[in-house]
């Protein structure tokens, strides 16, 4: 419970918001704001990205060009680390923005909801066996 409360806080106020509800604020309307502060994280998060990655490669560019114009080494590292930077922006910018999680989480609860009555929600799972126990 504590650490979920504090990854939630430090997730919360990155930008520097409330994480308590600010007066008059409905927790439909709270929900609203986390959930806005969040993807205004992910999408600030993506530009530094973008930054970094922008003047890195430039500077490898103006080495590569000054040392070995020869041979265009910088390209590599550039198509390299430019994967990541486009899948840090598909993550940020469709992932974010679709109702995958939202329909991933119904489908998970409907899930738990099936689950029979004779055994609670927060019972062990008795089928489950840790990889380091198979062996002994």
């Amino acid at each position: 419970m504590y650490q979920t409360n504090r990854l939630e806080n430090y997730q919360t106020n990155r930008l520097e918001m409330p994480a308590q509800k600010i007066s008059g604020e409905t927790k439909a309307e709270n929900k609203l704001r986390r959930t806005a502060v969040c993807r205004a994280n992910a999408k600030i998060g993506f530009s530094v990205h973008l930054a970094a990655y922008v003047f890195a490669i430039a500077a490898q560019a103006l080495i590569n060009l000054a040392f070995t114009p020869q041979f265009l080494w910088f390209l590599f590292p550039a198509a390299a680390w430019g994967i990541g930077v486009a899948t840090h922006g598909a993550i940020v910018f469709a992932w974010l923005n679709s109702d995958l999680k939202r329909r991933l989480v119904e489908t998970e609860m409907r899930r738990l909801r099936d689950v029979s009555a004779d055994a609670p929600l927060d019972a062990p799972n008795r089928d489950y066996v840790p990889m380091a126990w198979k062996d002994a």
